[in-house]
Order: C-alpha cells, then structure tokens, then sequence
C-alpha cells in the first residue's frame, strides 16, 4: 500500500486511513456476516480522512481572528462556519477551542481524575475528515471532527434541554414502514421516516417521469447500442452520449434522492427523540430488516387464483401466474426501519433492551388465554375472547411492555394489571387516525367510522 501510494503520490497518512477502512470491510467478510466488499461508484464524491490531526487534514487556531481553520496541503486555511441557529454545534465549536486555546487543561483534568476519580470532559481533536455533497447544484464541503470527549448536552435558545427525558418503559414494536409505540401514559401509531404525508407519493411521480424522461433520450442519443425491439445490443462498448438536457434530469433526480434521505433521517431522529421523551427504558425486537429486503430463495410458485388473459382474437385465456418472489425491497427503502432501530439503540444506550424474537412471539401471543395462537401476516387485528380488537401492531408493542424484569419473556400478570387502562388509550389512538384521516401503512385501519 505504501509503495502504491508513493507511485500515485498520495501521501501516506491519506493511504494507510484508506487501508484501515479496506480492512475493516475484509473483516465484515471474513470474520462478520458480510458478504461482498462495496466500493465507491464511479462519480461518487470523495471523503478525505487523515488519523493524525497534525498531519495533511490539520486544525490550528488562527491567532488574528482568534478562529479554528483547517489547514489543507496546498490550499489556503480554511475558516469553520457554524450556522447561527444550531446553538449545539456552536457549543461544541467554543468548547474545542477553548481547548486549542489552552491545551494544558487536560493535564489539569489527568490530575484531578488521579486525586478525585472523578472524570472531567476535555474537547480533545483526535483527526479531521473532509466530505463532499452537492447540495441544490452546488458543491458543499463539510469538516468532520472527532472529538475524544461525549458530546455536549443539546439545548434550545433559552437553555433548557431540547429533548425532555421520560421515565418508565417503553415498548415499541418497528415494522417494514410503521412503529406502533406504548409507554404508560400513550399509544401510538405512526409511519416511519415521514414527516409530511403524501410527499412520497408526490417525489415517486417526480422521479418517474424524470428516469422515462432520461431513457427516452438516452435511446435517441445511442440508438446504436439498442435493438429494434428496444432491448440492450449486446457487445457494443464505447462512452455514451448525454445530451444537456438529460444531464439536467440527472441532478435533478439526484437533488430528489438526497432530500428523500435527508427527510428519511431526520423523522427518524424525530420520531426517537420523541420515544426518548415518554421513558428511558426501551422494549423491543430484534430487528431482521436485511432478511425481509431480500427475494425470497423458494422456487417460483403458481399462484391458486386463476387469471383471466385477453388475447388478440378476443377470447380469454385462463391461466395461473406465478408468485412475486419480491417482499420488502422497496419499503426498507423508503422508511429505513433499520435506521431508525439504531437510533433508538443510541440514544437509549443502556436503557435499550431486545427481547429473543424465537422464544417471545409478542404478535401471537394472547394472555387472556395465556397461550400462543400462530396469525398470517394479512390478519391486522388482534380478536380478544371478550368480542374487543386490538390492532396488531399496537398489541405487540404492549407485551413488548409488559417484559419480566429479564427482558426474555412476558409477565402475564403485568398484562393483566395494564391492559385496562392500556384499552382506554387504544380506542383514543384509533380515533385519532381515523378523525385525521392519517393513513398509517398496513395497520387494516378504516378511516370510514371511528370507533
């Protein structure tokens, strides 16, 4: 590696970053459950990262402005910018310099922790990183630092925590596309990684047209390397032609995607900042979110249900179609429930608990009988012996719960003792759907009657 570096003359500190990174996704493949080793697609923006903080990537303290500037091999000093508004980061950004300031305050805080044992917090720079994203057409480089310190508490303007912890358990059942949440004072249901309903639907038809859009003038630009019939002519090499108009479609496209991510991520933070406010103890399943993205690895099956086919002689031809082998592909996609359990496992950190997903089966088991009744995935209620139904999603949250003080199986005396007022917050939560009219993805809500 240092010999290649040598002859592309990239410097070493650059490389060996590199190598390290290479190596940990081998690791992931030898060792890990990885399978394939991903790299960076052709036009991806690049992201420079050099573990010594005073070597190539290096932040100083500019002595006339009195600000930190990062200092780039061959370019000029560069100030850090912190947006106004964001009172975190400018937290953050004071308590760093402060300490390129006055570094021999860590020797201050080794000592106090020699006599006191108690640990003081010092805004040390362990290495800075360098990332690229074009933003709105323009090319935006941001500063990654790495601190060797916990971050600093986020308040709001007025000093007060943003983010108000709760107290109490909170069982939280993530599915494909929806979170069905209960803590002791709330019943919730909502969509994942949506902040304002519809946008989706609307940025999928935008992004339709856009890609037939972007075909159609491929296919004029390169009618060469297609058939008559339109499909691919194989064999045939060489640079595509891209007219300006389709490159304009591109970054379209492209701006549309990173706003999707950006909305996806930052609901999702939302959405665990909010769990973070009704408890500090958080139940849930592992997640298997990779296993239901995948095809499913059975045999293309016939479908039982008998299809009607016209044909061009106008008769009908019966036929059985074969069984989607596609399940979940698209909607991990677009909510990103995975994302959003490793939010939840960060910001609840010792409070985050996982139940054995063999041996607990919250959405089959019922505790008024105390026994487990098996429920095809179709089925979106839960049909107690008296007559009552509960939502599915809802009622697995609940003995999610309802967990022994192990977390490995349920307390069906807990169940007992909840399930009353847990019934009274229930019927409000499907009311509130239906009186807004929320479409919640695969609850079997009807928003034509409350109930």
């Amino acid at each position: 590696m240092q010999e290649a570096a040598k002859g592309h003359k990239i410097p070493s500190v650059l490389a060996a970053t590199s190598a390290d990174n290479i190596w940990q996704g081998i690791q992931k493949v030898l060792y890990s459950n990885g399978k394939n080793i991903h790299c960076h697609k052709r036009g991806d923006l690049p992201v420079m990262r050099a573990k010594e903080i005073n070597r190539i990537i290096v932040l100083k303290v500019d002595k006339e402005t009195e600000r930190l500037v990062v200092h780039i091999d061959g370019l000029d000093p560069m100030p850090l910018l912190v947006p106004k508004d964001d009172q975190y980061l400018i937290d953050e950004y004071n308590a760093l310099l402060d300490y390129m300031e006055h570094p021999e305050v860590e020797d201050t805080a080794v000592r106090t922790y020699s006599e006191t044992n108690n640990v003081v917090p010092v805004f040390r720079p362990c290495y800075c990183s360098i990332r690229c994203k074009k933003i709105r057409g323009k090319l935006r480089c941001f500063v990654l630092i790495t601190i060797a310190a916990p971050p600093m508490p986020k308040k709001d303007k007025y000093g007060r925590p943003r983010v108000a912890r709760g107290n109490g358990r909170v069982g939280c059942d993530i599915g494909t596309q929806s979170a069905a949440v209960v803590s002791q004072n709330s019943v919730e249901l909502f969509n994942l990684g949506e902040r304002n309903q519809g946008a989706y639907q609307k940025n999928d038809k935008r992004k339709k047209f856009l890609l037939r859009k972007m075909d159609a003038s491929r296919r004029a630009m390169n009618p060469e390397r297609f058939n008559k019939d339109g499909t691919y002519k194989n064999g045939t090499h060489g640079k595509w032609k891209v007219s300006k108009s389709n490159r304009k479609r591109l970054y379209k496209y492209r701006e549309l995607c990173r706003k999707e991510a950006a909305t996806r991520l930052y609901a999702n933070q939302e959405a665990a900042n909010h769990l973070l406010s009704l408890g500090n103890v958080l139940i849930t399943e592992p997640s298997n979110t990779a296993a239901l993205a995948r095809k499913s690895k059975k045999k293309a099956q016939r479908s039982d249900k008998a299809s009607q086919i016209p044909q061009k002689d106008g008769t009908t031809k019966t036929v059985h179609k074969f069984k989607k082998k596609k399940r979940f592909g698209a909607s991990v996609l677009r909510r990103s429930p995975a994302g959003f359990q490793a939010e939840l496992r960060k910001k609840f950190g010792p409070g985050y608990h996982e139940v054995p997903r063999m041996t607990y089966r919250a959405s089959q088991y019922d505790f008024m009988l105390d026994a487990y009744i098996k429920k095809k995935l179709d089925e979106r209620w839960h049909s107690l012996p008296d007559g009552r139904q509960v939502q599915r999603d809802i009622m697995s949250a609940f003995l999610l719960s309802c967990a022994d003080d192990e977390f490995q199986s349920i307390d069906r005396n807990r169940c007992l003792q909840a399930f009353d007022h847990f019934w009274q917050m229930h019927q409000q939560c499907i009311n509130t759907i239906i009186q807004n009219h929320l479409t919640i993805c695969n609850s079997g809500i009807k928003l034509d009657k409350a109930v």
